[in-house]
C-alpha cells in the first residue's frame, strides 16, 4: 500500500480529516501530507467537506473526505436462481439494488454474461460513470478471474471471465468465490476489524447442499496454491472413506459432511472434531458460522467442548452469523479496495 491509498484509507475510515490529522495518524511531516492530499484533490479522489462547522477559535479546520461523485462501483452476484445488482458511489453506499430471476444458469457462457451486465449498464445509464465491476460467484476462482469450476454453469469452466469482460466492457472487473466476499464484508465490519486471522464456515441448509468457507490471514483473504482453501468438506474425511468405492470429490464430500450434520448423535463431535482441526492448522483469533442446521446451543457447547483437548488461549472465539446479502456486500468491499490500490 503506498502512500496515497494509506490516506484514503484513513479518510475512509474516519470519514472526515485535516491535513494535520492525517500527518499525525500517519506520522508523516505536514509537507509530506500537503503534498499528497492536493494530488488526490486534483485527482477528484478527495474533496473538501463543505458541511462541518466546528467551534474553533482563529481560522476553521479544513475536512477532506472521499469525493461521492468520483463514480459508481457496480457488484454482481450470482446464485443458481438470481443474479443480483448493486450501484453504490466510491463511498460504498448504495444507490439501487437490483434482482434478475432467472429460470436456470445451467447454459450460462462469458457471452451471455457479458450480454446481461451491458444490456444493466446500459438500461441503468451507468458507462460513463462505472469505475469498476466486482462479481461474486460460487466455485473455485483462480488469478486474473479465471474460473476453474463453478456450480453456476459448466460452459464457465476454465474460461478467463474476468479478462474477457474487462476487455469487452472497458472497465476493470474483478471476480471472486462468493463465500470469500462475504468473509472480506464481514472481516470489514468495525466490530470485527481488530480480528487479523478469522474463518468463516459456511454451510446451507439441506436443500442447496452447499457447504464451503473462507480464511483470512494477517489481515488478507488467503486462497493457497490453486484457490481451494475453504473447501472444509474436506476436513470431514475419515477411515471409512477409504474403503468406499464412491469417487471422492467436491460434491460426495459436501453430501458426507452435511450427512454426519443430519445424525444428532454425531452432529456436536462431528463439529468439534472439525474445529480441532482447523485450530492448529490455522489458528483463527475468531471462527463464523453461518448454518440454520447449528444452533447457538451448539456453538455453546463446542466452545466448552473444545477446552477438554487444546489449551484454552489456542481457542477462537466462535459465533454463529446470519449473512443476509453479505456476499452482495462484499463484492463492493472488494472494489473498492481494488478502486483505490
Amino acid at each position: 500500500m503506498n502512500n496515497k491509498e494509506k490516506i484514503i484509507t484513513l479518510v475512509k475510515k474516519h470519514e472526515v480529516l485535516t491535513k494535520p490529522q492525517i500527518a499525525k495518524l500517519m506520522e508523516f511531516s505536514l509537507p509530506t501530507v500537503n503534498k499528497y492530499v492536493n494530488e488526490l484533490i486534483y485527482e477528484k479522489v478527495l474533496e473538501i467537506d463543505t458541511t462541518i462547522r466546528r467551534r474553533t477559535e482563529g481560522k476553521p479546520p479544513i475536512y477532506y473526505r472521499l469525493n461521492r461523485s468520483y463514480g459508481k462501483i457496480l457488484g454482481i452476484f450470482f446464485s443458481r436462481n438470481n443474479i443480483v445488482f448493486l450501484v453504490t458511489n466510491v463511498i460504498g453506499n448504495i444507490e439501487k439494488k437490483t434482482y434478475k430471476r432467472v429460470t436456470s444458469t445451467k447454459n450460462l457462457t462469458k457471452e451471455k454474461i457479458c450480454d446481461i451486465i451491458s444490456k444493466y449498464i446500459r438500461e441503468n445509464n451507468l458507462k460513463k460513470n462505472i469505475k469498476s465491476i466486482s462479481i461474486g460467484i460460487p466455485g473455485i476462482i483462480g488469478k486474473s478471474g479465471k474460473i476453474i469450476e463453478t456450480t453456476i454453469s459448466s460452459k464457465l469452466n476454465n474460461q478467463k471471465l474476468g479478462e474477457y469482460l474487462q476487455e469487452e466492457l472497458e472497465v476493470p472487473v474483478i471476480i471472486e468465490n462468493d463465500i470469500n466476499l462475504a468473509a472480506k464484508s464481514l472481516h470489514n465490519k468495525k466490530e470485527y476489524q481488530d480480528y487479523s486471522n478469522l474463518i468463516y464456515l459456511h454451510i446451507s441448509d439441506e436443500n442447496k447442499n452447499v457447504v464451503g468457507g473462507s480464511v483470512i490471514v494477517n489481515n488478507k483473504l488467503y486462497t493457497g496454491m490453486s484457490s481451494c482453501i475453504g473447501e472444509f468438506s474436506y476436513l470431514a474425511f475419515e477411515n471409512e472413506l477409504f474403503d468406499s468405492d464412491k469417487k471422492i470429490n467436491f460434491e460426495s464430500m459436501e453430501e458426507y459432511f452435511l450427512g454426519k450434520l443430519n445424525i444428532p448423535e454425531e452432529k456436536l463431535k462431528f463439529l468439534t472434531t472439525l474445529i480441532l482441526r482447523m485450530i492448529p492448522t490455522l489458528n483463527p483469533e475468531i471462527l463464523f458460522i453461518e448454518s440454520k442446521l447449528i444452533s447457538h446451543e451448539d456453538i455453546s457447547f463446542i466452545s466448552t467442548n473444545l477446552e477438554k483437548f487444546i489449551n484454552t488461549p489456542h481457542i477462537p472465539l466462535i459465533k454463529k452469523i446470519e449473512s443476509k446479502d453479505l456476499g452482495l456486500r462484499g463484492t463492493i468491499d472488494h472494489a473498492l479496495e481494488f478502486l483505490y490500490s
